[in-house]
């Protein structure tokens, strides 16, 4: 997508945003997807691997 575009205004949910601010709606709301991903799994027992000790040895 060209810079240009980018300010390029859309109507949407009743009111106007830009290119850019669908953009970044887009990645916040991703971001809250994953913070619930990760709530589940270790609500589960499920340890995300960005967590584990690598010395531990189990």
């Amino acid at each position: 997508m060209p810079d240009a575009d980018l300010e390029k205004t859309l109507d949407w949910n009743g009111g106007k945003i830009t290119e850019r601010g669908v953009l970044l709606y887009i990645v916040q709301h991703i971001a809250q997807h994953l913070g619930q991903q990760i709530a589940y799994a270790r609500s589960i027992g499920v340890v995300p691997p960005w967590t584990v000790d690598p010395a531990r040895k189990d």
